[in-house]
C-alpha cells in the first residue's frame, strides 16, 4: 500500500468554459477537510429514544476552504479564484489526493478574503461549494 503526502496533492480549476483545467497547485497551500458524505434522512418515529436514518441515495461534497499566498497576478490561484467568485461563474474542480485518487464536481467559489499577517506574507482563503456530480476516480 503507498502512503502519500502533501507533494501528491494536486488542485486543478478550469478557468474557460471549455472544460480544460489549470493546475493551480503552486499557489494554494492549504485544502480543507474533503469528506465525500453519503446523503441521509432522519426517519425517527414517535416514541424512539435514539434517531435512526436511512440513505436518500444522494452523495454530497460539502463545501471547503482552499487558502495560500496572496499574489495579485491576474494569471495567479489568488486572482483566478478571486474573479470566479465575482462573476458568480460555476466551474470544474478537481483535487487529486496521491497518485490516481481524486475526486472533482462543477463547483462555485462563494467566498473569497484576504488574511493579512504581521511579520508574515499575506494570505487568501476561498470557499469552494460543490454542486451537482461528483466524480471519484
Amino acid at each position: 500500500m503507498s502512503t502519500y503526502n502533501s507533494t501528491h496533492i494536486k488542485f486543478e480549476y478550469d478557468i474557460t468554459s471549455s472544460g480544460a483545467l489549470t493546475d493551480y497547485t503552486s499557489g494554494v497551500d492549504k485544502i480543507g477537510d474533503q469528506p465525500i458524505k453519503n446523503g441521509m434522512k432522519v426517519n425517527t418515529p414517535f416514541g424512539t429514544a435514539y434517531p435512526t436514518k436511512s440513505p436518500t441515495g444522494m452523495i454530497e461534497w460539502p463545501p471547503f476552504p482552499v487558502e495560500g499566498e496572496f499574489n495579485d497576478d491576474a494569471a495567479s490561484a489568488c486572482m483566478v479564484l478571486r474573479a470566479a467568485r465575482a462573476d458568480k461563474s460555476c466551474r470544474t474542480v478537481k483535487v487529486t489526493f496521491g497518485g490516481t485518487k481524486t475526486v472533482s464536481a462543477e463547483c462555485y467559489v462563494t467566498e473569497w478574503g484576504l488574511v493579512p499577517t504581521v511579520g508574515d506574507a499575506s494570505r487568501f482563503k476561498v470557499m469552494i461549494e460543490p454542486t451537482g456530480t461528483i466524480t471519484e476516480a
